[in-house]
């Protein structure tokens, strides 16, 4: 093969590439679920109660608003991103670059963490701040 990879190697590159790909992409498509079913709730009860939330709550409220209203955009969006990621996974395992290749791959998952995590703590310090709430607390 080019420049003295065997087809076994390129075999195991590319399926190295695929899985790690698979793994970048499984919390940004738990955002699809997380958007239209739990965040809009929130947002509604908390317009309906006048209870005052932090910014941070109110940017998740408006990424689940545009995430719910333009859902073909973020889907191109994480298909662009998929596809650069594809090529930098491909392009530092085919260079047997594989410290910095995992180390792509723990940036991209801590990034990925990070931010599922925020949208997560908004959520529930929100629910705090509702928990007077009768509908909330129904014992």
């Amino acid at each position: 093969m080019e420049n003295g990879l065997s087809k076994a190697d390129v075999n195991r590159i590319r399926k190295s590439t695929i899985l790690t790909v698979i793994t970048h992409l499984l919390l940004p498509l738990t955002l699809f679920p997380f958007a239209f079913v739990m965040v809009p709730p929130f947002a509604e009860k908390s317009r309906e109660l006048g209870v005052e939330v932090s910014k941070l709550t109110v940017l998740v409220f408006n990424l689940s608003s545009f995430i719910c209203r333009y859902w073909y955009l973020y889907i191109l969006i994480l298909g662009f991103a998929v596809t650069i990621d594809a090529v930098i996974c491909f392009s530092l395992f085919r260079f047997k670059k594989k410290i910095v290749a995992r180390l792509w791959s723990g940036l991209v998952i801590l990034i990925e963490a990070v931010f599922a995590g925020l949208c997560v703590l908004t959520l529930l310090l929100s629910l705090r701040r509702m928990s007077n709430v009768p509908w909330l607390c129904p014992i």
